[in-house]
C-alpha cells in the first residue's frame, strides 16, 4: 500500500522528435500499454535540449501491480526500450473480520464472516477457535476487487454439545502466517438443550405396605437443565389360590400405569 516511482531517462541523442511511453508485460506475455488513471500518474519533462525524463507513479502498490514494466522511447529513426522489474511481496493479513451467529441448535452452529479483500495481505483461509477446539476454513479470493467486501457461511458441528457455551474467534492467515485474533469480532452462544442420558444407580428402599422409597443419581450427561423427573411404574396383584383351581385360572397382571409417584 506504498506509492512507488519509475522513472525513465533519454539523453540528448534520441531527444528529437521522440515520445515516451510506458508498457507492463502481463504473465501471458502480453504487453499493455500503461497510461495515467485513478491511482496512476506519468508525467514527462524535458530539461533543455540533453534529458528528457518520464515517471511513472503508482499511488498504493498491491500485488497485482508486480511484473516487468518497460519504458519506450520512440523517434523517427529507431526505437529505444529500458526495463525494470517490479515485485510486490504479500505480507500477513491483518483486516478485521466481523463474525456474527446466523443460527443455532443442540449440536451445531452457523457462523457469518465478513472481512475486506486486500491484494497485497491475502486471506487463503481463517482459522475458528472456540473453547478448546479449532477448525479450518479454506476461501476463494478469485475474481474479488481490491477493496471489495467477501461475506462467507460456516455450519461448525464437530465438537458442538447440547447446553453448552462457547465463544468463537477467527485469525485470518496466508502461507506466511495468521493474524491476531484481537483483529476479529468475537461472539458468543449457548446452544439449546437436548434429551438427557438415563437416571443411574436406580434403587428401591423402605418398601411398605402402601408406598415405597426410590433413589437415584442424575444423568451422566444431563444435556441441559433436569426439570423434572418421569417415574413409570407397573404393578401386579398377587392371588392365593387352591392347586385344585390353578388349572382352570388364566391369570393377568394389572393394565401399566403412568405418571409420577
Amino acid at each position: 500500500q506504498q506509492p512507488v516511482h519509475m522513472t525513465c531517462l533519454a539523453t540528448v541523442a534520441v531527444l528529437a522528435s521522440s515520445d515516451v511511453t510506458w508498457w507492463k508485460v502481463e504473465p501471458d506475455g502480453n504487453m499493455i500499454q500503461v497510461v495515467s488513471e485513478t491511482g496512476i500518474q506519468i508525467s514527462q519533462e524535458k530539461f533543455g535540449q540533453q534529458l528528457l525524463r518520464s515517471v511513472l507513479i503508482i499511488e498504493k502498490v498491491n500485488l497485482s501491480h508486480t511484473g516487468t514494466y518497460s519504458c519506450k522511447v520512440s523517434t523517427t529513426i529507431n526505437n529505444f526500450q529500458a526495463n525494470v522489474t517490479l515485485a510486490v511481496f504479500k505480507e500477513l493479513p491483518d483486516t478485521t473480520v466481523k463474525i456474527t451467529i446466523s443460527s443455532f441448535d443442540s449440536r451445531w452452529v452457523v457462523l457469518d464472516l465478513t472481512a475486506v479483500f486486500i491484494e497485497d495481505k491475502p486471506i487463503e483461509f481463517f482459522n475458528i477457535y472456540y473453547n478448546d477446539f479449532s477448525v479450518q476454513l479454506n476461501i476463494e479470493e478469485e475474481g474479488l476487487l481490491h477493496g471489495s467486501l467477501f461475506s462467507l457461511s460456516y455450519n461448525i458441528s464437530s465438537n458442538i454439545s447440547p447446553y453448552t457455551n462457547y465463544v468463537f474467534h477467527v485469525s485470518s492467515c496466508n502461507s506466511l502466517g495468521c493474524s491476531k485474533t484481537e483483529n476479529s469480532d468475537s461472539v458468543s452462544v449457548t446452544t439449546l438443550q437436548s434429551s438427557a442420558s438415563p437416571p443411574r444407580q436406580l434403587n428401591v428402599m423402605n418398601t411398605e405396605t402402601t408406598s415405597l422409597w426410590l433413589t437415584w443419581m442424575e444423568p451422566q450427561i444431563p444435556n441441559g437443565k433436569i426439570s423434572f423427573y418421569q417415574i413409570k411404574y407397573v404393578g401386579t396383584k398377587l392371588y392365593h389360590i387352591s392347586e385344585a383351581l390353578l388349572s382352570s385360572l388364566s391369570l393377568e397382571g394389572d393394565r401399566d400405569t403412568t405418571g409420577p409417584t
